[in-house]
């Protein structure tokens, strides 16, 4: 029998409630994620304070499949955050 792997969702980010949190927001089709990827690393790489920082990336459903495995996000994940931004 195959067992079922729990996979973690960490989605709560620790300084959400900071009024210093910075979001940056992308809405993108599968036709830019290479720039949205390149953009996102820029961003990641260039600020001062990765920890008040929080990137969402907003997608059709129909490329959501496609981008989380560009990002890395898990199959059975609707969002992840990491403080690293990795």
């Amino acid at each position: 029998t195959s067992e079922a792997v729990e996979q973690k969702c960490p989605d709560v980010h620790p300084n959400a409630d900071s009024p210093e949190m910075l979001h940056v927001v992308y809405a993108s089709d599968m036709s830019q994620v290479e720039g949205v990827q390149a953009s996102v690393a820029s961003v990641l790489t260039s600020t001062a304070t990765p920890d008040y920082l929080t990137v969402h990336i907003l997608v059709q459903q129909s490329s959501a499949k496609e981008f989380k495995r560009r990002f890395g996000v898990g199959a059975g994940c609707h969002s992840i955050v990491t403080v690293t931004g990795v």
